[in-house]
Order: C-alpha cells, then structure tokens, then sequence
C-alpha cells in the first residue's frame, strides 16, 4: 500500500443494519447482475447479523463477510 496517499490499513469490525445500504451498494457494484438485492441483504442479517463484519477505509466500507454458523450440538 502506498502510505503516502494517506490511507491506511482497512478496520474491522462487527456490522450493524444501518451498514446495510453501503453493504447492498458494494453487492451491487462488485456483483451487478448476480448481487444479492437488499431485502436478501436484510434478512440474511436478522437471521445472521451477529456473525457479519466489515472492512471500513476512511470512514467507507470497503468489503464485508457474510458468515453462517452452524451448531454442530443437536
């Protein structure tokens, strides 16, 4: 990375719904016709939010991750 454009390194961290539209533009941008639409977005987050983070670079995101767990304990 080149520091002297002033950027630094990507932050990590839990995301929150109101990441959400950022989230469903960066889909769209990246994934055009096959992104996720935002109501998909949405309920993936209600049902799995606590287990989604994000990248954020100068107060933008940057990139997500969208992760499933599964309770391997019946």
């Amino acid at each position: 990375m080149d520091i002297s454009s002033g950027l630094t390194e990507p932050v990590c961290r839990s995301a929150v719904v109101d990441d959400l539209p950022a989230i469903a533009e960066l889909e769209s941008s990246e994934f055009m016709s096959l992104a996720y639409p935002y109501f998909a977005l949405r309920q993936l987050f209600d049902v799995h939010g606590s287990h989604w983070v994000v990248a954020e670079l100068g107060g933008s995101i940057c990139g997500y991750a969208l992760l499933a767990v599964l309770d391997s304990h019946p």
